[in-house]
Formats: structure tokens, C-alpha cells, sequence
């Protein structure tokens, strides 16, 4: 299936990995209905589509939570592509430690706990049900994107039990524990205890991460990754794996990076033998700030813009300007201005023309390509 870049592409995403303070986030034995409240997307008319999935226990498969898409829903939306959350086997059990506020012990919900790098989870289903899923989604003319996570796996990982050597140290020589070190060893540094870090300096590990990502673009119909973790992978592995992938598998594959950092950090992942794209969360973060403080001017928000474009330039380089993601609350800007009691009127990406603002949903998601 070719890529469908259209103007406007919304966001589907299981979870928010960073709520582990919500004791429901426990979710080992849930079926996927209940577990990748997957339809989550733009309005609260999804999010009533996502809760009629969860309420039929008896499919427990990936299907349950995508019946809308055979019905035209998705797309009467706009929706062209689907982004959903690593779907690998993941750690049973509780392993993660919250400690904000309450404290709580959470599992892997997310599937950012890899202990497989080739079987889909048995809490999302099993691989006829991914295929049947990109079947329905491509027969409907949209793109599914799958979240790659390839900076690290959770050490019940038979691979790391293999080859311990293949993994950073966690230990750092001043004796600290090299763990959410994001800048100080970026390259290097642990997501938690639990979670090695391969070594990607060693040929051994670039080869067996990218022939993992090769698997699943052949082994199934997807149309592209978006990579976990982006800039604390060596850029090494990004060129190998896109070369990768553009000498083994016949037909376009969209690669977009999650990268926190300045805009040159971000654009040197772009165009560089590496990522169609990235995300850009410098220009999240200023619009957020602008549209949702009454006190605050433009100028700022107009410095990062400035910045993101002349880091993505004018030609064919990708910019994904993220209006949210799984890592952020929603806020929504027209929910915003609404709750002020003022009617406005916005540019309704998806008829290109400009209409009074009828959004009343807190938790658009959708980002653009340009």
C-alpha cells in the first residue's frame, strides 16, 4: 500500500505511559478491548466508539476496538493513518515504581517492556488479528503506523539472558546509577533497572534490532515505524536500518523519530539517510504556553516557530507538529476558548476553509505534514 501523506493526519495511540499513577493501568490480565482503548483519537463520538469495544469482553482482539473502520466512522473523521502503540510481547507483572503523589507499582501496559522482539503480546491478540486489523485499515485507504521500540528491551528478555555483554553498563565509574540520565549519557542510559540498554556500538546488536524491524514490515502490511526513543539510538543504526529497509522491502515505509532536544538535534535526524520526520515538541510546547495562558504574547511562540521551520526547511523535508501525544494531558486549545465563553472561528484542516469553531472535544489530537 503507498503512503498517503494528506494534509492533515490525526493520532491514534493505545496509552498514556506516563499515567502510573492510576492503579487501572494494571492491566496484565485485561482483554486488548479493555487494554489499548484504542480509539481514543480526536472527538468524544470516538471515545464512545472506544467504550463500546471495551464493554464486549468476549473478542478479545484487536478487532474489537477497530469495528468502526469497517464502517466508515474512522474515515468520515478525516482519518487517513493509524498510530498505534508497540504491540510486542511484553513483561508480566509489575515492575515499574511510582512514587508522585501516591505510590504505586504499575505494569507494562504501555508495551514499552519488551521481552520478544518478533511475537505479537497475547494481551493484544495474536498475528492473524494484526493482519486482519491492517486488512480493515487499508480497506478504507488509511496508513498504520507501529510504534518500534528499539533502545531497549526488559531483562526477561531471553536475548539479554544470551548475551548480557550486549547491553550498556548500568553502573557508571563514579559508581551512580547510569539510569534517566537523558543528556548526560544519552546514549547510553537506562530507562529504569529493568530496562537494559543495548549497546549499539556492537555490530551484533545494530544487526539483530534491524532485522527485527524488518520482520515485521514484511511479515506484515504496515506502512511505517514511528521510533521510541529516537536521539538516545546512535544514528549509526538509523542509517543502517534505513538502508535497511529501502533495499529489502518494496514499497514506501515512513519512518518518524521522537526526539526532545534543540531544533538542530532534531533536524539532523531528517533527511540524513535516517527519519522521514520527526516530531516537534520545542513547537508543542510554545503553543501550548501561548493559546493557553491569557497573559501570555505571540513572540515566543512566533521565535520556535521560526526556528522549527528553518531547522525543516522548505522542501521536501517532513515537520510533525504535535498537537498532543502519549506522554502529554490533553488540552485542546478550542476547549480552551470555549470554556472562556467566546465563539471563534478556525481553519478546518480537513476542508480547507474556515468555519465558526464547532470543536468542543478537550483532547484533539492530530498532527500535520507539511
Amino acid at each position: 500500500m503507498a503512503w498517503n501523506s494528506r494534509g492533515t493526519i490525526h493520532q491514534h495511540h493505545n496509552h498514556n505511559r506516563n499515567n502510573n499513577n492510576n492503579p487501572n493501568n494494571n492491566i496484565d490480565n485485561k482483554p486488548i478491548a479493555d487494554a489499548i482503548k484504542s480509539l481514543q483519537i480526536t472527538a468524544p463520538a470516538v471515545q464512545s466508539a472506544a467504550k463500546e469495544a471495551r464493554n464486549k469482553p468476549q473478542d478479545p482482539t484487536a478487532l474489537a476496538a477497530f469495528q468502526k473502520a469497517n464502517d466508515d466512522y474512522l474515515k468520515s473523521l478525516g482519518i487517513n493513518t493509524l498510530w498505534i502503540s508497540p504491540i510486542t510481547k511484553n513483561a508480566e507483572g509489575a515492575w515499574g515504581l511510582w512514587t508522585k503523589g501516591v505510590t504505586s507499582k504499575f505494569s507494562g501496559y504501555h508495551g514499552y517492556w519488551p521481552t520478544g522482539l518478533r511475537q505479537v503480546d497475547h494481551r493484544f491478540g495474536k498475528s492473524d488479528d494484526l493482519k486482519q486489523l491492517l486488512n480493515a485499515a487499508h480497506s478504507q485507504d488509511m496508513n498504520v503506523v507501529l510504534d518500534f521500540v528499539a533502545h531497549h528491551v526488559h531483562k526477561d528478555h531471553p536475548l539479554f539472558h544470551q548475551h548480557p555483554d550486549w547491553v550498556t553498563e548500568l553502573h557508571l565509574p563514579d559508581g551512580r546509577l547510569n539510569t534517566e540520565l537523558w543528556d548526560e549519557h544519552r546514549l547510553t542510559t537506562w530507562f529504569d533497572i529493568f530496562l537494559p540498554t543495548w549497546d549499539f556500538s556492537r555490530p551484533e546488536v545494530r544487526e539483530a534490532l534491524a532485522d527485527s524491524a524488518i520482520f515485521w514490515l514484511k511479515e506484515y502490511d504496515l506502512d511505517g515505524f514511528r521510533h521510541d526513543a529516537t536521539k538516545h539510538v546512535p544514528e549509526e543504526f538509523w542509517r543502517k536500518l534505513t538502508a535497511r529497509i529501502k533495499s529489502e522491502v518494496d514499497r514506501p515505509v515512513y519512518q518518524i523519530g521522537e526526539t526532545y532536544g534543540n531544533p538542530e538535534l532534531i533536524g539532523s535526524y531528517v533527511n540524513s539517510g535516517q527519519m522521514d520526520g520527526q516530531f516537534d515538541f520545542n513547537l508543542y510546547d510554545a503553543a501550548v504556553d501561548a493559546f493557553a495562558n491569557d497573559n501570555r504574547s505571540f513572540e515566543n511562540l512566533s521565535r520556535v516557530l521560526g526556528e522549527s521551520l528553518q531547522m525543516s526547511g522548505s522542501g521536501h523535508r517532513i515537520r510533525c507538529r504535535e498537537c498532543d501525544n502519549e506522554q502529554y494531558k490533553k488540552e485542546c486549545a478550542h476547549g480552551i476558548l470555549e470554556q472562556a465563553g467566546k465563539k471563534y472561528e478556525c481553519r478546518d484542516p480537513l476542508y480547507d476553509d474556515r468555519r465558526p469553531c464547532e470543536c468542543q472535544a478537550k483532547g484533539v489530537r492530530e498532527w500535520q505534514i507539511d
